[in-house]
């Protein structure tokens, strides 16, 4: 059996993350998971801003815990 292979990038805005994320995934045939994305779309499907999602998270601690569909 073939074990789930990860690989995270962390950098500070505007640093190329995204991109060097899609150039992995496409040369390694992984798939991209963006938790910046993840975060607009559920402050989307919330009908908030990111910044509003962000205070909200940090006023419900029990929403950092939740499962997502991803």
């Amino acid at each position: 059996m073939e074990r789930a292979r990860s690989i995270v990038i962390n950098g500070d805005l505007g640093s190329g993350k995204t991109a060097v994320a899609i150039d992995l995934a496409r040369r390694l045939g992984l798939r991209r998971v963006s938790t910046g994305d993840l975060h607009r779309e559920i402050a989307r499907e919330r009908r908030l801003t990111t910044l509003q999602l962000n205070r909200q998270a940090e006023d419900d601690r029990e929403m950092t815990t939740r499962s997502t569909k991803y």
